[in-house]
């Protein structure tokens, strides 16, 4: 998997990025305090998955969609992405790391999971395999992440493409934000 093969997913993140910053300071300005990071992360999610749903080329599952989970498939490679974000991803794996052998049978899956980080000098995306339990849907990684590239905040290209340039500072405050840390 190369940088090129992740933009349009890097350029859609970075699109719902800039707008959920966009919504978090209209909402302080209303409220005078910024909003839940759960907010945002769904606002986040919900951004992610109307411009997926809407590009030509890509297919979003909506198998998860209620839930916030975003699985996109990229219709000429056949390939799968499933959003993760990296913090989330880093919960799961020390909650699992503790187990002194799992018994488990699993099932290797298609789906390339996708974690992501919202960070000062870009978008952070990396990839890593996925597998699931017999007899259920959620997947997890099969072994080590694997760092794929660091996106800019200011892309002009792809179906996802945001056009605009934009700090970080300007985005979200990354500890708020509930996405980025670890």
């Amino acid at each position: 998997m190369d940088i090129d093969q992740l933009s349009p997913i890097a350029d859609l993140l970075l699109f719902g990025g800039s707008r959920t910053g966009d919504y978090s300071r209209r909402f302080h300005d209303e409220f005078g305090q910024p909003p839940s990071a759960a907010a945002k992360t769904h606002h986040l999610r919900s951004i992610v998955q109307a411009r997926a749903s809407a590009a030509v080329g890509y297919k979003l599952n909506p198998r998860y969609s209620e839930q916030g989970r975003v699985e996109i498939e990229d219709l000429a490679s056949d390939r799968r992405y499933l959003l993760r974000s990296h913090g989330a991803l880093s919960i799961e794996q020390a909650k699992n790391s503790n187990a002194l052998f799992d018994s488990t049978e699993y099932i290797v899956s298609d789906v390339i999971m996708v974690p992501f980080r919202f960070q000062a000098a870009g978008l952070d995306l990396s990839v890593v395999a996925t597998k699931h339990a017999a007899g259920r849907f959620r997947l997890e990684p099969t072994g080590p992440v694997t760092f794929i590239g660091t996106w800019p905040y200011t892309t002009l290209d792809g179906p996802f493409g945001q056009g605009a340039a934009d700090t970080f500072d300007d985005l979200f405050d990354i500890e708020d934000f509930g996405l980025g840390g670890e």
